[in-house]
This record gives C-alpha cells, sequence and structure tokens, in this order.
C-alpha cells in the first residue's frame, strides 16, 4: 500500500514531470463539480493480502517498475 502522495511521485518520474505543487480540492471540485468527489478527492485503503495469501504473483512488486512499464510503452 501506498499513500497518494508516493503515488503520485512514482507516476511523475516514470513520465518524467515535476510533482512539486498539490492540486488544491477546490479547483478539482471547480473543474469537476460532483465528479471530484468520489474520483479524486476520496480515499481507500486497499491491501493485496488475500491475493498473496492465494499464491498470487505479481509481476512488477514494485510500484516505480510498474509505473514505468505502463507508462513507457
Amino acid at each position: 500500500a501506498v499513500r497518494n502522495h508516493e503515488f503520485i511521485r512514482a507516476a511523475g518520474n516514470a513520465v518524467n514531470r515535476p510533482t512539486i505543487l498539490p492540486a488544491p480540492a477546490i479547483g478539482l471540485r471547480l473543474l469537476l463539480g460532483e465528479m471530484a468527489g468520489p474520483v479524486l478527492l476520496s480515499s481507500t485503503h486497499v491491501s493485496p493480502q488475500k491475493l498473496i495469501k492465494s499464491g498470487f504473483v505479481f509481476d512488477d512488486p514494485e510500484l516505480q517498475q510498474t509505473l514505468n512499464g505502463l507508462l513507457n510503452q
């Protein structure tokens, strides 16, 4: 599990873009209206424990590897 700021930093690294300033919630709400809340501003903790316990093996267990592979194809 990674926090949003870690994910955004890794995504920025994968596309060679800086990720210095966060987007303000009010700006996202003005831009996207009702969709900003459920799509960008809500939070969910997700854990792969059931997958791992069942024997699932991730191709790229590290976030940066995964994003680099997805975004630089």
